[in-house]
C-alpha cells in the first residue's frame, strides 16, 4: 500500500507545489503518492512564475499544477502532512487532520517577492526534500 504524503501551504501556487515536485523526485513512485494542496479560499491557480522557473532550473516542470483547498480533501487519509507554517497546521487540525500526522517544516513564504528569494527558498525546499525523503528510503 502506497504511503500518501500532502504538503501545504496557504495558497497552494508556491511552496507547497514546489516542495510536492522535489520530494516526488526523491521517492519512488510506486511506493508513495504526494500530493499538495493550500488553505487559501480559491482553486485552480496555477503556479507563481517564478516558482515554475526555480523548478524548469531543477530540471523539474510545474506548469501543469493548478491550486486546490485542503478543505476539499479528506485529511485524516494522509499518513503525512508537511506544512509550511505552524500557523497553518493548526487549521489542518481545526479542519480535521489528525495532528500527530503533520509535521510543520517552517520555509518563509516566497509570493510576491524576486526570482532570487524564490530560488532561495527553492533550494531550502530541494534540502528539506532530501532529508523527508531520507526518512523513508533506507
Amino acid at each position: 500500500m502506497k504511503k500518501r504524503i500532502l504538503c501545504v501551504c496557504f495558497g497552494n501556487t508556491c511552496r507547497s507545489p514546489m516542495l510536492h515536485t522535489l520530494l516526488s523526485r526523491n521517492l519512488p513512485r510506486e511506493n508513495f503518492e504526494i500530493e499538495s494542496a493550500g488553505l487559501a479560499d480559491r482553486s485552480g491557480a496555477p503556479a507563481s512564475p517564478h516558482a515554475i522557473e526555480c523548478m524548469r532550473e531543477k530540471g523539474l516542470d510545474i506548469t501543469a499544477h493548478k491550486s486546490r483547498r485542503a478543505s476539499n480533501l479528506e485529511l485524516s487519509s494522509y499518513d503525512h502532512i508537511y506544512c509550511v507554517e505552524e500557523v497553518l497546521a493548526e487549521k489542518l487540525v481545526a479542519l480535521g487532520a489528525p495532528r500527530e500526522k503533520i509535521e510543520v517544516v517552517e520555509v518563509s513564504n516566497p509570493y510576491g517577492q524576486n526570482l532570487e528569494i524564490y530560488r532561495v527558498c527553492a533550494e531550502v525546499l530541494s534540502q528539506l526534500a532530501k532529508t523527508l525523503a531520507s526518512k523513508f528510503v533506507q
